[in-house]
């Protein structure tokens, strides 16, 4: 399955495989890395880990799509669902 795929069923709530990209239907992983979750509401979230140093080019592009899609991402560090609509309001 292609990767744009992927993300779509992610956030339709589906399961999907592609190449190093997966999806439960809730969670989105690169390889092992969980790089999107669902949170309140259903509201898809990214974890932007990118501008990180050791991060692959394939993590990276997995990222970039999921957050094209999404409209919804956070750093790493922060805390909650919550901190980032706030910071999405706060703009």
């Amino acid at each position: 399955m292609k990767n744009a795929l992927v993300v779509d069923n992610w956030m339709n709530g589906n399961c999907g495989k592609g190449s190093g990209l997966s999806t439960d239907g809730e969670s989105l992983w690169s390889y092992k890395l969980l790089i999107g979750f669902t949170g309140d509401e259903n509201v898809k979230v990214v974890k932007d880990y990118t501008g990180i140093n050791k991060l692959s080019t394939a993590t990276t592009r997995h990222i970039n799509l999921a957050k094209e899609v999404s409209g919804v991402f956070m750093t790493p560090h922060s805390s909650t669902v919550n901190e980032v609509r706030q910071m999405l309001k706060d703009d």
